[in-house]
């Protein structure tokens, strides 16, 4: 089972960079697939690291089950809002930081609600879906 979580925790994260380095380039007016490049790796490779060493899977869960959601859909909501801002919050805030330097609290502040907004529509639909993939992957 800890192979799936390795393979998870990549997978949302390509999905996050993408969607994460995407919502950057629209926000700061303009595309220009070299700096989305470099946000997509930067976003990814942070996220990946955050996902290896905080348990942001076990905490989402164990938020849900404390405000009474019951396995099913409200498990999956909540456990999943949870996981999305302490991705979105750390991943976005990171690279804000590599890219923004001593403004980076000015930055952050602006965007990070846009971002908690996509990031937040991204994991919600598709870490089931990839969570799937990767448990019937690991079955074989």
């Amino acid at each position: 089972m800890e192979k799936v979580g390795v393979l998870v925790n990549l997978l949302i994260n390509i999905v996050m960079g993408i969607v994460l380095g995407v919502t950057g380039q629209l926000l700061q007016g303009g595309f220009s697939l070299l700096a989305f490049c470099q946000s997509f790796l930067l976003s990814m490779g942070v996220g990946y690291l955050i996902g290896s060493y905080i348990p942001v899977m076990s905490i989402g869960k164990s938020v849900a089950h404390a405000l009474g959601a019951k396995k099913g859909i409200a498990e999956y909501v909540l456990s999943t809002l949870v996981i999305a801002v302490i991705m979105v919050v750390l991943i976005t805030f990171c690279c804000m930081f590599v890219q923004a330097g001593a403004a980076v609290f000015t930055v952050f502040g602006k965007m990070i609600v846009p971002f908690l907004i996509v990031g937040s529509i991204a994991i919600e639909l598709s870490l089931y879906w990839l969570m799937q993939f990767a448990e019937k992957y690991y079955s074989k």
